[in-house]
């Protein structure tokens, strides 16, 4: 008995109207990404404490995505209390009424609304969710694991770039001189102490994305 296998050639064509929805699905996959690339700086963000205390930072191509830039914090007689070589970006500011402890929270280009879900994971190099600088020099970076116990980030949460909303909340009581997180997966608030002020308020000021 023999078998005989004859071969068939097989072609594939492709209508505009196929076209079009193949087209669709693919810009509908990157839309995500496309959506979650941050918008150009503007040239300057300032921000201002209760006692007239100010900080203006500027970036260094006066605009477009560069994330180098100083920082400048003014007295309220207007004389300069120090310079630093930071942008802040989008970052959030808490600026202590004397100007000596500067809290940046959240990240240079979405400020505390998203955070990037690398290094969230168990063996990724750990993420800088908080800066904490006292009279123009860095004190202290906050982590998210090893400083928060935060856990990974699920991946049905994690949008277009690897960014996801963050899971937590910062506030900070400068009467206690201490950063004050709500976290999601935790039942109790966690503090973290920052250099005394000996002052009694501040404003946060929040930068739209």
């Amino acid at each position: 008995m023999r078998i005989i296998i004859k071969k068939q050639r097989i072609t594939f064509s492709i209508t505009p109207m196929t076209a079009s929805i193949l087209l669709a699905f693919l810009l509908l996959l990157t839309r995500g990404i496309q959506a979650m690339r941050p918008a150009p700086f503007d040239p300057e963000y300032t921000a201002s404490s209760t006692s007239g205390v100010r900080l203006v930072s500027t970036n260094d191509e006066q605009g477009g995505l560069s994330t180098t830039g100083s920082t400048v914090v003014i007295g309220a007689d207007g004389g300069i209390l120090y310079e630093m070589p930071v942008f802040t970006g989008r970052r959030d500011i808490y600026l202590s009424p004397s100007g000596s402890v500067i809290v940046l929270d959240g990240g240079v280009y979405f400020g505390s609304r998203l955070m990037s879900a690398r290094g969230t994971e168990d063996g990724e190099e750990d993420h800088v969710v908080t800066s904490v600088y006292l009279n123009g020099e860095l004190w202290r970076d906050i982590t998210y694991k090893a400083d928060l116990n935060g856990e990974p980030i699920p991946a049905n949460q994690i949008r277009g770039g690897g960014w996801a909303r963050r899971p937590f909340t910062l506030d900070v009581s400068w009467e206690r001189d201490v950063l004050i997180y709500d976290m999601e997966n935790a039942s109790e608030k966690l503090e973290i102490a920052i250099p005394p002020t000996a002052e009694q308020s501040a404003l946060s000021y929040e930068y739209p994305i």
